[in-house]
């Protein structure tokens, strides 16, 4: 039982922050697009050390490449797809993420 309040209190602590950035557009110049913000961030499975999240694909005239994942502001990881899991977690304690969407030619949001 006690392994079941320890991952309750990891999810009553997990805080979702929405993704980093400020909209998709074109950088000043360059003509090429950036990519679309990742959006609908969510948790999926959580554990007392892990917890699964997804969000909705970005665009890019550049095509999209992958995804940085950010807890607490630190990057933890990328993924080509549109879920990560992350691990090493503690239980009862807080975390906020964030994605950014990298497209071909390395452009950030």
């Amino acid at each position: 039982m006690r392994c079941c309040n320890s991952g309750l209190r990891l999810t009553l602590w997990l805080m979702l922050l929405l993704v980093s950035g400020c909209g998709g557009g074109s950088q000043s110049g360059s003509g090429t697009s950036t990519p679309t913000v990742p959006t609908n961030l969510a948790t999926g499975t959580v554990t007392s050390s892990s917890v699964s999240l997804s969000w909705t694909a970005s665009s890019s005239s550049a095509g999209v490449a992958g995804y940085n994942v950010f807890r607490n502001g630190t990057k933890v990881g990328t993924s080509t797809t549109t879920s990560y899991t992350d691990t090493g977690l503690s239980a009862s304690t807080s975390y906020s993420y964030a994605v950014e969407a990298y497209d071909l030619s390395l452009i950030h949001i």
